[in-house]
């Protein structure tokens, strides 16, 4: 496998995605709302959890790294070792399991609910978690940020300065945390926000832009200035729940094999491409992409042609 050589740490906010589907066939006579018959029930691992499964099904050794709350353990332990995932997690007996429970319909959603804590994670918790990332050495790191308390400050300078390079799924637009990065994937609400997030030594802003594609934004170096937007083939969507998980962990895959953020944002866009086209949340697996890759020479030259082409029409 094209990855199977390199060794990713990801660390952030993981969950659990609980999926409940039935039939609709009547409206409840208590209140103006529909009764789900309920006929089928899911687990799948969310966030942080979701993107360590796309690295694994990319064919790279991956360790997750983040905070477990005192439900669920057994759901989770169960739902990894169904992947190569190295679960390094610690666990905090007075924190809620984020868990998003979504009641679906004839592929339709109806309802969602989360139960989960968002205050910072405990000093010891953050601690256990530098040391982690500390005594080990990793070809990359990504950085699953949700909002849910675990991607620290000090977590993440620590992460950004141990030498690695770092690739981040933000959370809304509290980017100084980020600083000295080498990838952050904002989307569009994200980056074009009333208060534009400041990125100060992120080498590359990938902005997704869901069926647009993805605009990349070169931020220093030779690449400071660069812009180009990469396009995304028509697909039939299905659901969209862990498709920015699955574009970060591609993108991070790809990067570090061809160091090419073009070819990187390429395939990126074709994983979570395929991933939208599923039902629930899932994890791309390598066997769906790999058939008929173009060699990266090739590729490159490709798209480098592409890109002068584009800038002189």
């Amino acid at each position: 496998m094209p990855y199977s050589k390199f060794k990713i740490a990801v660390v952030g906010d993981i969950m659990i995605d609980h999926r409940i589907e039935g039939d609709v066939n009547k409206v409840s006579p208590e209140a103006p709302i529909v009764i789900l018959n309920k006929k089928e029930e899911k687990y799948a691992l969310g966030g942080a959890a979701n993107a360590a499964a796309n690295v694994a099904g990319l064919g790279a050794e991956v360790v997750l790294l983040g905070v477990w709350g005192f439900y669920g353990l057994s759901i989770l332990n169960r739902l990894c070792e169904k992947t190569t995932i190295k679960n390094k997690i610690v666990m905090d007996t007075c924190r809620k399991t984020t868990i998003k429970k979504r009641f679906v319909s004839m592929g339709q959603h109806i309802l969602r609910v989360d139960d989960e804590d968002k205050h910072a994670i405990r000093e010891d918790h953050e601690e256990y978690i530098i040391k982690e990332l500390k005594k080990d050495k990793f070809d990359g790191i990504i950085l699953s940020d949700y909002g849910k308390g675990v991607l620290t400050p000090r977590i993440c300078q620590v992460a950004i300065k141990i030498g690695s390079p770092v690739f981040v799924d933000p959370k809304d637009d509290a980017w100084l945390k980020f600083k000295g990065c080498e990838v952050i994937t904002p989307n569009q609400k994200e980056y074009f926000s009333p208060n534009p997030p400041i990125a100060k030594n992120i080498k590359y802003i990938v902005v997704t832009m869901g069926e647009k594609g993805a605009e990349i934004i070169g931020q220093t170096g030779i690449d400071h200035g660069f812009n180009h937007v990469v396009k995304t083939e028509p697909v039939e969507v299905f659901d969209v729940g862990g498709a920015g998980d699955t574009f970060i962990t591609a993108l991070t895959c790809e990067y570090l094999r061809t160091k090419q953020i073009v070819m990187a944002v390429r395939f990126a866009n074709k994983c979570a491409g395929i991933v939208v086209s599923k039902r629930g949340t899932q994890a791309i697996d390598i066997k769906e992409v790999s058939i008929n890759r173009p060699h990266p020479y090739n590729t490159a030259k490709r798209i480098f042609k592409s890109i002068l082409e584009e800038d002189n029409e």
